[in-house]
């Protein structure tokens, strides 16, 4: 089976204490064409991160936090799309910082 998404993470940076992702999906653009709606940036040593929205999100001013008391389950239950991707990026970059590895891409695409 393969895997389909309208969003993922790809790697814009990284050094020895910090990782830097764009967040990109297919979704508001007209041509199909993967867009920056976010950076994701992930402190190694202190284990959390940052999401700073871009474009489309900036504008509907959205924002994921690792505060965020909310269960993923719950973010994508809500009915309210922009709440489903909030968790879906905040469980990956736990997930991310939990297995201490970043890939150039996640979810990886086969």
């Amino acid at each position: 089976m393969a895997f389909t998404t309208h969003m993922l993470l790809k790697k814009d940076a990284e050094d020895e204490t910090v990782v830097s992702y764009l967040v990109v999906s297919l979704d508001f653009n007209p041509e199909g064409e993967w867009q920056p709606i976010g950076r994701l940036t992930i402190k190694k040593a202190e284990k959390t991160f940052a999401f700073e929205p871009l474009n489309e999100w900036a504008i509907q001013g959205i924002t994921v936090t690792p505060q965020d008391p909310s269960t993923a389950e719950e973010l994508r239950d809500s009915g309210e799309y922009w709440m489903a991707w909030r968790g879906r990026i905040r469980a990956w970059a736990v997930r991310l910082i939990e297995l201490e590895q970043f890939p150039e891409a996640y979810p990886q695409l086969e």
